[in-house]
């Protein structure tokens, strides 16, 4: 169309100057004599037309240039945010890995540390993030509270499906070669977490290298101090698993609070005499003299010469 205009425009203003220049032109084609004045009036107002015309059917260059660049733009946006929704999760893969496969427990070795059948294969998977007392270790005795520990992971793990989660930021197996997972029931709840909030283990970070759920565990470790879940119970450990177990009560089949058999209180010496060895203040603020049941067990721990000493410190008595 506006070439059409255009042309009419240029037609126009021809005509309009020949028409001027020499009027007869016009007076022979239109058989009769024609003013000067018309031929200028006529075809003027023709040329003014049709150049308004050109101008109105004209492309809008700079509007069409935005409409041509504004879906570039709206796909440009539209990739960046793509990106940015795959960097998101990259880097949540980056530290876990959630296989949603379910995965048969053939075994329960101890309470932190189980078999599953992977691709047809037994792997043992070491639980990460928790520690239980030691029940199978040939260099140690049994400790306190590893039995229930152990117990409680059976009865809950034995022949039950879990999923098994790895965390990225540890490795792929420890030093024994076991595959190092968080593992998850069924119904979702994580079973390292749970065994920490239920008194059955520590939480433990391997060698202060942070993993994914290691403040869940440190408020789940706090919760089961508070309410002296477990191994925490002063009728059981009072916390210091590396005492040497003692005949458990038979409580194991459930709920959050065992109890292992009620200790008797150890005689001390004279609270004012100077003993030839020190008194040991285990790490647990447990003061531990010469001759008592857990005196030698009690490897790391702050000497004193004195009961009082011991207990003027902070330290308490071992209630077995």
């Amino acid at each position: 169309m506006t070439l059409v205009f255009f042309l009419l425009f240029i037609l126009s203003l021809i005509s309009l100057v020949a028409g001027l220049i020499k009027p007869s032109i016009f007076s022979r084609i239109l058989k009769g004599s024609v003013a000067r004045k018309s031929i200028g009036l006529i075809f003027g107002i023709a040329s003014f037309v049709f150049f308004v015309g050109v101008g109105l059917t004209a492309p809008k260059t700079t509007n069409g240039a935005t409409n041509t660049n504004q879906p570039k733009q709206t796909k440009d946006e539209a990739n960046i945010e793509a990106s940015k929704n795959q960097q998101e999760k990259s880097a949540e893969d980056s530290t876990t890995s959630l296989d949603d496969t379910l995965y048969l427990v053939a075994s329960v070795t101890d309470g932190d540390t189980i078999k599953v059948e992977i691709s047809g294969k037994l792997e043992a998977i070491r639980l990460v993030g928790i520690d239980t007392p030691e029940t199978v270790d040939p260099r140690k005795p049994v400790q306190c509270f590893g039995k229930e520990a152990s117990d409680r992971a059976k009865m809950i793990l034995t022949e039950q499906k879990v999923r098994l989660e790895k965390d990225l930021t540890q490795n792929e197996r420890d030093k024994y070669g076991r595959l190092l997972r968080f593992v998850f029931l069924e119904d979702g709840t994580n079973f390292n977490k749970k065994m920490i909030l239920d008194g059955y283990a520590h939480e433990y970070t391997y060698q202060s290298n942070p993993y994914k759920y290691q403040q869940e565990f440190k408020e789940a470790e706090k919760q089961a101090i508070e309410a002296n879940r477990g191994l925490w119970s002063a009728s059981a450990c009072g916390g210091d698993t590396t005492q040497e177990a003692t005949t458990p009560t038979q409580n194991t089949s459930g709920g959050s609070s065992p109890t292992a058999t009620q200790p008797t209180t150890p005689t001390l010496p004279p609270s004012t005499t100077t003993t030839t060895l020190p008194v040991k203040k285990s790490k647990t603020s447990i003061c531990h003299a010469p001759g008592t049941t857990y005196y030698n067990q009690t490897i790391y721990f702050t000497p004193y010469n004195t009961i009082d000493e011991c207990l003027d410190s902070g330290g308490r008595l071992p209630l077995r």
